[in-house]
């Protein structure tokens, strides 16, 4: 039979002071409250009784030497800072440094060199009996110790960038104090920020602020039990975060609860300018957002072959639309001398360039917002394919003056312009023969392009509805309202405009200057460049200063038979005081 031995009293001794000094720190860590004979060094925390939040000094992100008093989340692995004392004034040695009860019985953040840099500046205070506690509600408060109830201070009336549950935000009518949030400087930097949310008693609203100056969303009024522009911010029946709005005798503020114990939450005004709500995903171990106003900070207006373009708002309240661009494979240096050459261009009917950045192979340009948006959407209505390229490229301002947007982005693509346009739905009916081709690019290709603009313009729909079937489910044949120019084409050479009339509109229409009109569209998308009209030409005669012959029907269209020896284009119109003036033909040769 095995008897068993005792350990060795030595060994016994051992385990004792292994145990002792290994439970130390933890118990040297973990303080209840600071008294008039304690304090808060380097890695000591003061902890709320559930251990919810923790009360210590924190070095933000990447910051180098500055450290913070502040208050974080305790039970959660993600360090999520709710409350810094000395925003302004950090002190660079946590260990030297510390938060105690002064003499005149405040707490107070003592430098390295035992200078003051944050105090509560509590009246009736007194070193013997105050003492400065951690609740489970994220609330540091100073109070007395023989009567808990008597507060001398507390964080959630001095908020700085996180509301919490139960605390207020908005207006003391008593003290005159504002409880505000105001957003860190940066991820490195907890000093206030840019942005601020905050009440407004007399809009009886509350805002959110860029730089104390510029309101950019609000709240709407409270309509009983939520606000107007944030319904998530109300008072409803089987919910587990319930808003309330007081506006009395003692203050203008809104409050709320969370009635699940077990949700961990926040609101926390965060440095991109959002007021987020936070809530921790126990299973994923990370924050998630359910709500943030604005909801949109970038709201998109469209994509095209040249990237995304989002809405905007530079910080002096001026709305842009922003355009990222991709598949630009310059260096920055050429990408930026371009960019530079295009914003150089000022022009009427140019959309203006007012700034571009270049950095880490992100390419954005921020160009003026048009308001009116582009001129598909007036001329086809809700019925607009999305992905057409030049009717969504010219864009109205809010006077419905017309500017067209990219202008000289092709440039920055090269050859590839032709590849991105080309995967374009619906796009490749725009563009000239020799982008396809892979011949030189002249102005005259542009002019292609607007000569299926125009006829959009003439028809209100589109140049080709893909996919259309006839009544017996056959598919509508090449040269019919399939492909309106080639349709209309065919009508203008044969002379007969008037069956247009009813396609085009239920109004009056002044037949001349259709066909006018129809004759230029015609022109301008020869396959033959040379046979297309200059912009200028274009103008003079919709002006009625030319005269404009009729076009031969282009062999894209698959219905012209044969091509005359020559051809005239246009004619001055003969002067009423003089002879007319003869001008050059355009001439084909077969």
């Amino acid at each position: 039979m095995a008897i068993a031995r005792k350990p060795p009293l030595l060994y016994t001794f051992i385990t004792f002071l292994y145990l002792l000094f290994s439970l130390k720190p933890h118990l040297a860590l973990g303080m209840s409250a600071i008294t008039a004979n304690q304090s808060l060094t380097g890695d000591r925390k003061l902890t709320s009784a559930k251990g919810k939040f923790v009360v210590g000094f924190f070095k933000p992100g990447n910051a180098s030497n500055n450290w913070y008093i502040g208050i974080w989340f305790g039970n959660i692995s993600q360090q999520t800072v709710v409350w810094v004392a000395n925003r302004e004034n950090p002190v660079t040695n946590a260990e030297a440094s510390k938060l105690a009860i002064s003499s005149d019985g405040n707490l107070v953040l003592l430098n390295q060199n035992q200078t003051i840099v944050w105090s509560t500046h509590a009246k009736n205070a007194s070193f013997d009996s105050t003492e400065a506690v951690m609740l489970d509600t994220g609330n540091l408060v100073l109070r007395n110790r023989s009567n808990t109830s008597v507060v001398l201070w507390q964080s959630f009336d001095h908020l700085t960038h996180a509301w919490l549950p139960g605390s207020k935000l908005g207006l003391n009518k008593i003290t005159g104090v504002n409880q505000n949030l105001i957003s860190w400087k940066d991820d490195n930097n907890p000093a206030p920020g840019l942005f601020s949310f905050q009440p407004d008693q007399k809009e009886q609203e509350f805002f959110l602020w860029w730089n104390n100056s510029i309101p950019y969303w609000e709240s709407g009024k409270w309509e009983g039990n939520f606000f107007e522009n944030a319904p998530e911010m109300g008072s409803y029946e089987n919910t587990y975060i319930t808003f309330n709005f007081t506006n009395d005798e003692t203050g203008f503020y809104l409050t709320y609860w969370v009635l699940d114990d077990s949700i961990i939450s926040g609101n926390i005004m965060s440095i991109s300018g959002q007021l987020q709500s936070l809530i921790w995903n126990k299973f994923a171990e990370q924050w998630s957002i359910p709500t943030a106003q604005p909801k949109d900070q970038c709201k998109t207006l469209g994509k095209g072959g040249f990237g995304s373009v989002y809405k905007g708002t530079l910080p002096n309240s001026t709305v842009v639309a922003v355009k990222r661009l991709r598949d630009i494979n310059q260096s920055d240096k050429s990408f930026r001398a371009e960019v530079s050459t295009i914003g150089n261009i000022q022009h009427l009917n140019l959309i203006r360039l007012v700034g571009f950045c270049s950095e880490n192979g992100r390419k954005l340009l921020v160009y003026e917002y048009m308001p009116v948006g582009s001129l598909d959407k007036h001329l086809f209505g809700n019925s607009s394919a999305s992905l057409t390229w030049e009717t969504q490229n010219i864009l109205l301002d809010k006077s419905f003056v017309p500017k067209i947007a990219d202008f000289g982005l092709a440039k920055l693509l090269g050859r590839e312009f032709s590849r991105v346009l080309t995967s374009m739905r619906g796009t490749i009916g725009y563009l000239a023969p020799e982008w396809i081709a892979g011949s030189a690019i002249t102005t005259k290709a542009d002019v292609y392009s607007y000569g299926m603009m125009l006829f959009e313009i003439i028809s209100g729909k589109r140049n080709r509805k893909e996919g259309d079937e006839l009544e017996d489910g056959s598919q509508e044949e090449e040269g019919n309202l399939s492909f309106f120019p080639a349709f209309a084409a065919n009508k203008l050479v044969g002379g007969d405009i008037h069956c247009l009339v009813d396609l085009i509109t239920d109004a009056d229409c002044n037949l001349e200057e259709l066909e006018r009109a129809l004759k230029v569209a015609l022109w301008c998308v020869q396959i033959e460049e040379e046979m297309r009209p200059s912009m200028r030409q274009v103008v003079q005669i919709l002006e009625g200063q030319l005269n404009v012959n009729m076009p031969p029907i282009p062999r894209s269209f698959q219905v012209l038979t044969e091509i005359p020896d020559s051809i005239n284009f246009f004619s001055i119109k003969p002067s009423k005081t003089g002879p007319a003036v003869k001008v050059p033909t355009s001439t084909i040769d077969e």
